[in-house]
């Protein structure tokens, strides 16, 4: 952030966008809580709630909502010394002997509107990791978050300020089967005990490839979303497709596997979990 403002760019914390100013049919500027902010160029980033933010201008997103659930350990005298993956688990040691955990390929669903919705297009990903997930059903997710119904003007409170921060549970049961599996293969972390747990909502497409593009009905937007629990991985290269997209620059990689046009028009959705 600092080096953008080096740069001229300006920062705005917590205010939320509305939506998108449109003249012409083309993106004109951005409403927030505190104002409309004139633009012909917006990256839409905004994670789970991207399908929803999408839906209010009348362009059809289908994402799915996963809840990952991740934990991190009291210090130890670390039998782990580097990053590590394995079947039963994942973790990064830390500078103060502890380590960051996730549970390889798990996560709860809690639908709402949105998951109904995309639920023909989600089935086959479903299916294959159908074991690995485990399903709440409620009714909560349809009227709050980014899986709720609904419509608001740009004028009155949103629902990206009626939930600032999207802060799901973690689910505990996977925490024990990450502390479980790490002592198991390493004896010498039998004493290993949780520091804290959080959960986190990833925004996942059909095909587990982001979209990184633009979107013909709307010139002047660009969508940067779906990254399907990748965005740490290729956050940087993704970040400069969006960029070149957005100034008209030569794109950095082609831009084709992520475009937009894939997921509503079925040019191109492959074997789910492609990356």
């Amino acid at each position: 952030m600092i080096g953008a403002q080096k740069h001229g760019a300006l920062v705005f914390q917590q205010c939320a966008v509305r939506g998108l100013d449109i003249a012409a049919g083309r993106v004109s500027g951005v409403w927030t809580e505190r104002g409309l902010i004139k633009t012909s160029r917006v990256i839409c980033a905004a994670g789970a709630w991207t399908s929803m933010f999408c839906r209010r201008h009348g362009i059809d997103l289908p994402l799915g909502n996963v809840i990952g659930t991740a934990f991190r350990t009291q210090p130890i005298e670390q039998a782990i010394a580097m990053p590590l993956y394995t079947p039963g688990f994942a973790c990064r040691p830390q500078l103060d002997g502890s380590y960051t955990v996730s549970v390889s390929g798990r996560g709860r669903l809690e639908p709402g509107a949105q998951g109904l919705r995309y639920a023909r297009q989600f089935y086959p990903t479903f299916k294959s990791r159908r074991k690995n997930l485990t399903l709440n059903l409620g009714i909560t997710p349809f009227f709050n978050g980014p899986e709720a119904m609904g419509r608001w003007e740009f004028d009155r409170m949103s629902p990206f300020e009626r939930m600032r921060i999207l802060d799901p549970a973690a689910d505990a049961h996977i925490v024990e089967e990450g502390l479980a599996a790490m002592r198991r293969e390493y004896p010498a972390l039998a004493n290993l005990k949780l520091a804290q747990s959080w959960g986190g909502m990833i925004d996942s497409t059909p095909d587990a490839i982001p979209v990184i593009s633009t979107v013909a009905k709307l010139p002047g937007l660009v969508l940067s979303a779906g990254y399907s629990a990748h965005g740490f991985g290729i956050g940087p290269g993704a970040g400069r497709l969006a960029a070149d997209l957005a100034t008209d620059a030569t794109p950095i990689v082609d831009p084709r596997p992520y475009r937009y046009s894939r997921l509503v028009d079925g040019s191109g959705l492959e074997t789910p979990g492609m990356m």
